[in-house]
């Protein structure tokens, strides 16, 4: 398992690309077909007012459907001064 650290709002590219780079080890493809893109794929918890927490699975060529990214949508403070909405927590299997 690898995680994103918490305390990055937006992750950099090199931590992505080699998240992803191990992804594309194991499968071919990452779909966006309909099932993918499906309200099945995804889990949206209350953490409280305005604050969720969310997964999404990342469907794969072979149906495994391991891998997920988790992340946190904190509407909690009025105007946000960095613009991000949502902090990605975790992406792996």
């Amino acid at each position: 398992m690898e995680a994103i650290i918490p305390n990055e709002k937006v992750p950099n590219e090199t931590i992505l690309a080699g998240l992803f780079d191990r992804f594309y080890r194991e499968y071919k493809e990452l779909m966006f077909h309909q099932k993918a893109r499906g309200n099945q794929q995804i889990t949206i918890t209350p953490q409280g007012p305005r604050h969720w927490q969310v997964q999404l699975v990342l469907c794969d060529d072979q149906d495994d459907n391991m891998w997920y990214i988790k992340g946190e949508v904190d509407l909690r403070e009025e105007k946000s001064e960095e613009g991000n909405l949502i902090q990605i927590l975790y992406i792996g299997d």
